[in-house]
């Protein structure tokens, strides 16, 4: 049987991406035997870009995923800039209670004042809120790197210390069997002094 170019294409990539004969076959809607006859034509390896195959479905997963992410990160962001203009939209309104000039402000009462302060305090733990929000979904997300502070291997390599003993610079990591003298602030007085 003669195929034509596009069936050996075909062919071609089921076999080297290891599909089962019976499965050529019936997609194909050929015999074993032409299969074979192809196959050792051309050379090919059944299987051989089984691998390679399975690397470009695991590229493509990563890329839907990583779509995935932005999505979410993006969605975040909209959401937290909402609310952050609702939070400033609600402070506006009432600071403009109080009024705009200064001799408003100095003829509103104490009450409203307190009223206003209170309402002013309300928004503001709102916002802090809305930003511990907006920062913890972002670090389960993954989109922030930790900070300094937060992460061990960022610290120095080594910290170099004074053994008590000869006076000499140590790494703490080269002699782990030496031990530093802990120096407070009083010592440090006295020896410079």
């Amino acid at each position: 049987m003669s195929l034509s170019n596009k069936q050996v294409a075909k062919l071609e990539l089921l076999y080297k991406r290891g599909e089962r004969f019976e499965d050529i076959e019936r997609r194909l809607r050929i015999s074993d035997r032409t299969i074979s006859k192809y196959a050792n034509l051309h050379g090919w390896k059944h299987g051989e870009s089984k691998r390679d195959y399975q690397i470009k479905l695991t590229e493509g997963e990563e890329k839907r995923m990583l779509n995935s992410d932005l999505n979410k990160a993006d969605n975040l962001r909209e959401s937290y800039l909402r609310k952050i203009n609702q939070l400033e939209n609600m402070v506006n309104t009432a600071l403009g209670a109080l009024g705009s000039s200064p001799d408003q402000l100095r003829n509103t009462s104490k009450s409203e004042a307190d009223r206003v302060f209170s309402i002013l305090k309300s928004l503001k733990i709102s916002s802090e809120i809305t930003n511990m929000h907006y920062e913890g979904s972002r670090k389960a997300l993954g989109l922030d790197l930790p900070r300094e502070s937060e992460s061990p291997e960022l610290l120095p390599i080594s910290i170099n210390v004074t053994n008590k003993k000869d006076d000499v610079p140590h790494s703490v990591q080269d002699d782990e069997s030496s031990e530093p003298e802990v120096l407070r602030g009083d010592s440090l007085d006295r020896e410079s002094g």
